[in-house]
């Protein structure tokens, strides 16, 4: 629908409630169940990892961002 910050969603009830006709039924737009994935990581052979959100990948590929950190760290060291 582009008009709503993610991070404002979960009591935004403008967007869970739809008015067909007369009648008002509630869609499951916004939902406030996360997604959750499990990782095995290996400290031997993963540097780091990242936790980012929507705003992060659909602006940057997952390459791009692992490319930027990567010199961020070079840039530290």
């Amino acid at each position: 629908m582009n008009k709503l910050a993610i991070t404002r969603a979960f009591g935004d009830f403008d967007y869970k409630i739809i008015k067909v006709g007369e009648v008002k039924e509630r869609r499951n737009y916004i939902t406030s169940d996360p997604e959750i994935r499990i990782l095995d990581i290996d400290p031997f052979t993963d540097d780091f990892f990242v936790l980012g959100s929507d705003g992060l990948y659909d602006k940057f590929t997952s390459q791009e961002i692992v490319i930027y950190i990567r010199n961020k760290i070079c840039q530290m060291n």
